[in-house]
């Protein structure tokens, strides 16, 4: 079974898109059981320097890029 078919957040695509919905996206993030694989699939797949609008594994986009830099940074150093 896909990670996503077990996705807290099924069926809610436009909510997450939506930034009036943020605090509300993010509880369903933090509570959902595949956050970790979401996150991880948008960081692998998202350019360093422009991510994906909307809200995944409980992240907006400006977070996802910071955390990826720290991360690269880390890994360089």
């Amino acid at each position: 079974m896909n990670w996503r078919e077990k996705s807290a957040c099924k069926g809610m695509t436009e909510m997450f898109y939506n930034d009036r919905y943020r605090t509300k996206c993010r509880a369903i993030c933090e509570s959902c059981t595949v956050q970790k694989q979401c996150l991880q699939e948008s960081i692998e797949f998202e350019d360093i320097n422009q991510a994906f609008y909307g809200i995944r594994g409980g992240m907006i986009p400006s977070e996802r890029i910071r955390w990826r830099m720290r991360r690269t940074k880390m890994n360089i150093d």
